[in-house]
């Protein structure tokens, strides 16, 4: 039994989720820095990977 793969979807999403999440603090960081309002941040839903 594997437990990492892609018989263990609820891992990729946390992973999509965290790459996400990495990407939206890196800009809100930029946007930040250059004086623009940031926008609260939301949870990733669960089951929405995209």
């Amino acid at each position: 039994m594997h437990l990492v793969g892609h018989a263990n979807p609820s891992l990729w999403n946390v992973i999509s989720c965290l790459h996400k999440d990495s990407a939206i603090t890196a800009a809100e960081e930029y946007r930040y820095k250059q004086g623009e309002l940031v926008a609260a941040m939301k949870a990733c839903p669960e089951g929405d990977p995209s």
